[in-house]
């Protein structure tokens, strides 16, 4: 069976990486032991498997396990310039295989990989000069801890802001933001490619080739532990979603009502620069503030609309594991305001929510009403925190310019 038949069938993508790395890595070896021979060619074999063996973050972002190798070239004292044509390598051998398997090639990755290649060489040498006493390792091959330091931080900062550069332009956040967003996504992924990367080159003058066996290890361990991770938090998610088309279903809310809300509740979060773990946060209330409905006789009673967000609480902390969802919706509906000492209640995630579900209320998803409703809005309405309206109407004006 071919290589890339192998590699092209799903139940065996996680298993085919490493059965070519040690196949690659058993045949140099043979032809050339490690003391012979420069091992740019198997460092490049390596960012070739690499590149196909990626790790998706929780955002749906995915870092190639290649990084982990380049970074392990650039901290054996490697200069830039070969570093870079290891990782451009690697991502070539990648593309071709890709290319075969009929699946989409971006050639801007071979910017990013040139660029990373470069870096990484570039902050190691620079980490080698502030401490170059400070090394660990078998003699002749030995790292410098600061170039392990300065590496491991260009593997965190490096992808986010790459992904951060993307996001900018998408969602319309500010370059601080994005960044901010994409680093606590990722921080995840970078850690374990920049131990890997650090563990290889610490005893590659040991163990030669055999140390990228090594490294593949925390590497698959981590991408497998990230994906099912990834795959319980989707799961988590879909739940919430199927949860607030309850009460479409039963005809208490105008149909689509919590995905509307809950789009236009994150768009504002972001807008307003709250956290990514607030952000989601938000979503979540925003596609459940409603459930409480299901345990009323009244369909879109608005006087009732207090009882139904303790309703809704109370049916949130009896489902588990939502107590901090389950506190936003019972105050979601609660006017703001501020208090002698200056706080401001309720908590500005459940004012975002009440803001988008009323500017939902009044357009039942027409965006030509839109603008009537923002004068609505700011207008009528003394317990909108005008804050979160007036983030509410750059959004709004955002998407329908």
């Amino acid at each position: 069976m071919s290589v890339v038949a192998v590699v092209s069938d799903p139940r065996r993508a996680s298993v085919a990486p490493v059965v070519l790395l040690a196949g690659v890595l058993g045949g140099v070896w043979w032809v050339s032991p490690p003391a012979a021979t420069g091992a740019w060619q198997v460092f490049a074999a390596a960012a070739a498997v690499g590149e196909l063996l990626v790790i998706d973050d929780l955002r749906g972002r995915s870092t190639p396990t290649s990084f982990a190798a380049v970074a392990a070239f650039a901290l054996l004292a490697n200069p830039p310039w070969l570093v870079a044509g290891v990782s451009a390598l690697g991502w070539a051998a990648a593309a071709g295989i890709r290319l075969l398997r009929r699946r989409a090639v971006e050639p801007l990755d071979l910017v990013q990989r040139l660029a990373a290649g470069w870096s990484l060489a570039g902050v190691a040498a620079v980490g080698s000069v502030l401490l170059p006493d400070w090394t660990v390792g078998h003699a002749g091959r030995s790292v410098h801890v600061a170039s392990v330091a300065a590496v491991s931080a260009a593997l965190t900062a490096g992808p986010a802001l790459w992904s951060a550069a993307e996001q900018v332009a998408v969602d319309r956040v500010t370059p601080w933001q994005a960044f901010r967003w994409q680093l606590t996504s990722g921080w995840r992924t970078s850690v374990a490619l920049a131990s890997s990367a650090a563990l290889a080159a610490a005893v590659f003058g040991a163990l030669g080739h055999g140390a990228l066996l090594v490294m593949v290890l925390p590497v698959l361990a981590t991408r497998e532990g990230l994906h099912r991770y990834a795959g319980v938090r989707r799961t988590y998610d879909q739940t919430v979603v199927a949860m607030s088309r309850m009460t479409e279903l039963t005809g208490h809310v105008h149909p689509g009502h919590g995905l509307r809300v809950g789009d236009l509740a994150t768009a504002v979060a972001r807008e307003l620069g709250l956290a990514e773990a607030d952000v989601h946060l938000v979503e979540r209330v925003a596609h459940l503030h409603e459930v409480g409905r299901i345990a009323t006789d009244d369909a879109q009673n608005r006087a009732h609309d207090r009882e139904v967000a303790l309703a809704g609480a109370a049916i949130l902390r009896e489902a588990g594991g939502l107590g901090s969802v389950a506190d936003l919706v019972s105050k979601h509906c609660e006017p703001y305001r501020v208090g002698a000492d200056g706080e401001e209640t309720p908590p500005l995630p459940a004012r975002i929510v009440h803001a988008a579900c009323e500017f939902d209320r009044r357009t039942t998803g027409d965006a030509s009403s839109g603008a009537a409703a923002l004068d609505e809005l700011l207008q009528s309405s003394d317990d909108l925190d005008r804050r979160v309206v007036a983030a509410l109407f750059r959004v709004v004006h955002h998407r329908t310019a």
